[in-house]
């Protein structure tokens, strides 16, 4: 998540010295849709136990399936 947030923030606020470089621009309905996605599912109401469970059978599957 703090991946994502960075990268919105990084958007809005470009660094200054790169001059030349090509900056997009994101809108405020597209962020707000963003972060609304990760407040449905919040890993952090979930007990700590629950998530990692969660965790590790999605990284079982996905070794399974390779």
């Amino acid at each position: 998540m703090s991946k994502v947030l960075f990268g919105l923030h990084m958007i809005d606020h470009p660094q200054q010295q790169q001059k030349g470089v090509y900056r997009s621009c994101v809108s405020t309905q597209r962020k707000r849709a963003v972060l609304s996605c990760f407040r449905q599912a919040s890993l952090h109401s979930l007990p700590s136990l629950s998530l990692i469970v969660l965790l590790l059978t999605g990284y079982k599957t996905e070794n399974k399936s390779r």
